[in-house]
């Protein structure tokens, strides 16, 4: 997990330190966690958001606005956008940092990343080896196999981003005034003239493309940058999804003939796999209609536009309310069954395929 930069918290004189640690856990990592146990193929996507975002801009980074007072850093007062960075080193106003002092913030190194790579590729030829041997898989592999899957395509987007930054890079910003809890200038609500397009910018691909990072105490958690707004990185970002939801919920389909210890467990099963392909693929369909409304919209072309809302509307808020909750029950399901099952597993679960044996493995 690579989540954004938090808001810089200045905790040296605040009693009861470690309520503000786990204030940080529950607002920053917390729902990274949950988002990636519950919906890995949507992290996969922010992932590919972000990365797509910085191939654009190349330096983006979590650089803050300071007020100065006296010549020194006072007080944070808001997290700078990319494109109010390339700007101040366009005229000279400041410097970045060079590749070695980000690095020095990065909670991981490319060998830890190589190890963990390593390690799911060796649990990933052990899967298929026993496939290819005739040797069942137990649903908990099968599901471990699923995230593996995913995460192996977060991790490369992921790869050049430092991991856990807690504290942005000052900016001393003569003029700059800390922002309060709840301001947010220059909102883009106003933009939305629909609820639904209010609530899909929270749920679907670039979401927050105009969400204005200079208005709020702290870049939000999820936010992958303005580039995302592209007609192009919008597509692969879906892509993404598409492609994840697919694979995630298909490999859950190696479980469609196992004998589970009642035929309601085995429905169950059933029922979730066929809900995390289908889910993605409507989310995705409604996406395309979004997309296609703006581009008309962006033409001047209403009718076309009203035709695309028409379609983007119902197919949203199929994905939205009955497909979420299909989608998160599916979820908890596979999740609960994988550890169920446990209880009567078959003789040959417990074999292991031979050559294994013959190579050194922790």
């Amino acid at each position: 997990m690579h989540p954004n930069v938090p808001f810089p918290y200045d905790t040296r004189n605040v009693p009861f330190r470690m309520l503000y640690s786990s204030w940080s856990f529950l607002r920053y990592r917390l729902p990274f966690f949950v988002m990636s146990l519950i919906v890995p193929e949507w992290i996969l996507s922010l992932a590919v958001q972000q990365w797509l975002a910085t191939r654009k801009i190349m330096k983006e980074g979590g650089f803050y606005a300071y007020r100065v007072q006296q010549g020194q850093f006072d007080e944070p007062c808001y997290p700078l956008s990319p494109e109010t960075m390339i700007e101040l080193v366009r005229m000279k106003h400041i410097q970045l940092p060079t590749d070695e002092e980000i690095e020095d913030r990065n909670k991981s190194n490319w060998l830890a990343k190589i190890i963990v790579l390593i390690q799911t590729g060796w649990f990933v030829t052990q899967c298929v080896a026993r496939g290819a041997n005739d040797m069942p898989l137990t649903e908990l592999e099968i599901v471990t196999l699923a995230y593996t899957i995913v995460n192996f395509g977060t991790s490369l987007a992921w790869w050049s981003k430092p991991r856990n930054v807690s504290w942005p890079i000052p900016i001393l910003m003569p003029g700059a005034t800390p922002l309060q809890q709840g301001d947010k200038k220059n909102d883009v609500e106003g933009m939305y003239n629909k609820d639904w397009e209010k609530a899909a910018r929270w749920l679907l691909p670039g979401f927050d493309a105009d969400i204005d990072v200079e208005s709020r105490k702290a870049v939000p958690t999820f936010y992958s940058g303005k580039t995302s707004k592209t007609t192009g990185n919008w597509a692969l970002s879906n892509l993404a999804i598409l492609i994840a939801g697919i694979a995630f919920g298909g490999i859950h389909c190696l479980a469609w003939s196992y004998p589970f210890p009642s035929r309601t467990e085995q429905i169950l099963w059933r029922y979730s796999a066929i809900v995390m392909i289908i889910v993605p693929i409507v989310l995705c369909l409604s996406t395309v209609a979004v997309l296609v409304k703006r581009n008309y919209e962006n033409q001047g072309d209403m009718l076309s536009s009203g035709c695309a809302d028409a379609i983007a509307r119902p197919l949203f808020y199929i994905s939205l309310f009955p497909g979420a909750f299909m989608y998160v029950s599916a979820r908890v399901i596979t999740l609960f069954l994988a550890f169920k099952t446990l209880d009567a597993l078959p003789d040959a679960a417990f074999r292991t395929v031979p050559f294994t044996k013959l190579i050194p493995h922790v």
